[in-house]
């Protein structure tokens, strides 16, 4: 296959060989595509691309952790450091394809910021035209409105039911319900 038959959507910033994990800054335009990738194609600066089978994807902090199936050796691993990953285009999901979850998903959701202590529970959640927003009920009761984007969320864990959140200063606004 060749390249120009193949759309980049995301840049690797860090390589975890160990781990067989990849964290992937996504191209803003390509950035749900991640959600549901099975297959992907790494190369490192100017290198040839390798067609890699992707075991699960995960947010992190407004990245995205990508773990490689195993029987990708370590060196190749590393040589994707600073590289490119690529989909076929014709993979491409279509604008306003189901990928994977919905801001609805989040409720019930326990919050932690980033030091690991309890924020509150999401109780609502609304999808928005510039961002979703959910509303994060407090401990003692009181509420205030998040939006969600890669600044303030931080990484979403469905098994374990909790969103880590950032610094949430500049963006929490009370809600008065």
């Amino acid at each position: 296959m060749s390249t120009e038959s193949r759309v980049e959507i995301a840049r690797v910033v860090s390589v975890n060989p160990a781990k067989h994990e990849v964290r992937v800054k996504p191209i803003a335009a390509h950035a749900r595509q991640l959600n549901a990738l099975q297959t992907g194609w790494f190369a490192g600066p100017g290198a040839t691309p390798i067609r890699v089978r992707i075991e699960s994807t995960r947010p992190d902090r407004g990245m995205v952790i990508v773990r490689v199936a195993a029987g990708v050796p370590r060196d190749t691993l590393r040589s994707f450091d600073r590289g490119m990953l690529s989909i076929e285009a014709d993979a491409l999901l279509p604008p306003g394809e189901d990928d994977g979850w919905t801001v609805a998903d989040l409720i019930e959701l326990a919050v932690h910021d980033e030091a690991g202590m309890l924020v509150g529970e999401i109780t609502e959640a609304a999808e928005g035209r510039a961002n979703d927003v959910i509303t994060v009920t407090r401990p003692d009761g009181s509420r205030f409105l998040l939006p969600v984007v890669p600044e303030v969320i931080l990484s979403i864990d469905f098994e374990a039911g909790i969103v880590t959140v950032g610094d949430m200063t500049a963006f929490a606004v009370d809600d008065a319900h």
